[in-house]
């Protein structure tokens, strides 16, 4: 396909002007950790960043977040700074993964713009910051980079293995050789991980590989603090909608805690729910007969806050879990410095 083809050479041309000037690449003085993924859509990127400024701020090591802010509709600042006390902004602002970000990670700031080096700058200036934390940072090569980790879904690592537009790769396969770790995420079995392990190795001998899953944690009632432990969804008819990259894996995850999912409403990634939205999916539940409506943590952040939601809409928690979480860690600490 001829767009697909002009697509690739666009890529190849940008990588190679970035790797022939320095100029156009810049250090901060702090560790630079990318974050990021080969094909469009969800892999799990956001609940890894969580997980990593989690891990250092367990260590005592300060970190923050750099974000574009995707999604986000109204401010369009250079530098927008999110913590603990910026919770009166909305996401419509920055972005539903910042905010949701700022959200669970109180003591750890987030920072928005388009311009990660000087997000990255304020970071360091502002909150002393050790570790920059990039999401969706694998295609940004301004910034220089201590280490980049890319993820790569266990189901489908390289979609239908095309580029844009014939698949969803953004950026040739042999790219992958940047890479300084791979993350397998969604592991569904071990044998699925082993053979896609044995694909990287064979192919790209040099970089390591760990595999981790997303592991539910709770179920909350949406626009409330009031939780469940994840045994809530047993044997319950549900409604699962969402607007995120790969909507059928959190049905899969809303299965693998028992739940029977009897109607699944797909919106696009980022959307922004209206009342009427919300209305609709109440009309849609009751017509499938479900005692749950359930959605994503980051669709929750982008519900109508001003109408009340009933009792019947929760969102799932999930956190990351390692298949090899010793290692990994010891693998990162020493890669880091730490």
């Amino acid at each position: 396909d001829l767009c697909a083809q002009l697509y690739g050479k666009a890529v190849r041309r940008r990588l190679l002007k970035y790797y022939r000037s320095r100029n156009l690449r810049k250090r901060v003085p702090a560790k630079v950790i990318r974050v990021g993924n080969i094909v469009a859509g969800g892999t799990g990127k956001t609940p890894m960043v969580r997980w990593l400024c989690k891990h250092f701020s367990d260590r005592g090591v300060s970190c923050a977040v750099v974000s574009r802010g995707y999604g986000r509709k109204r401010s369009k600042n250079d530098v927008t700074i999110l913590n603990k006390s910026a919770h009166s902004r909305s996401w419509l602002d920055v972005g539903d993964e910042p905010y949701m970000l700022c959200r669970q990670l109180p003591d750890t700031p987030v920072l928005v713009g388009k311009n990660r080096y000087k997000c990255a700058l304020e970071a360091i200036r502002h909150f002393g910051s050790r570790i920059i934390v990039m999401d969706d940072g694998f295609q940004h090569l301004s910034l220089e980079r201590d280490l980049d980790l890319v993820l790569l879904d266990c189901e489908r690592p390289f979609d239908n293995g095309h580029l844009i537009p014939l698949g969803k790769l953004r950026e040739p396969i042999s790219h992958l050789v940047r890479a300084d770790v791979f993350i397998l995420t969604r592991v569904p079995s071990a044998r699925a991980e082993q053979n896609i392990r044995s694909f990287l190795n064979f192919v790209f001998p040099d970089i390591p590989v760990y595999g981790c899953f997303p592991r539910p944690v709770a179920v909350k009632q949406c626009l409330s603090e009031k939780r469940d432990p994840p045994e809530f969804l047993r044997n319950r008819d549900v409604l699962a909608f969402s607007g995120i990259g790969n909507p059928s894996s959190f049905a899969a995850t809303l299965e693998s805690c028992g739940a029977r999912v009897r109607k699944a409403l797909n919106f696009p990634d980022h959307y922004s729910y209206s009342a009427k939205d919300v209305n609709n999916i109440l009309k849609e539940a009751k017509r499938a007969g479900v005692e749950a409506i359930i959605t994503t943590e980051k669709d929750e952040i982008r519900l109508p806050s001003k109408i009340e939601i009933v009792k019947q809409f929760y969102c799932l928690v999930i956190e990351v879990q390692f298949t090899d979480e010793a290692e990994f860690c010891e693998w990162l600490d020493g890669r880091i410095g730490i």
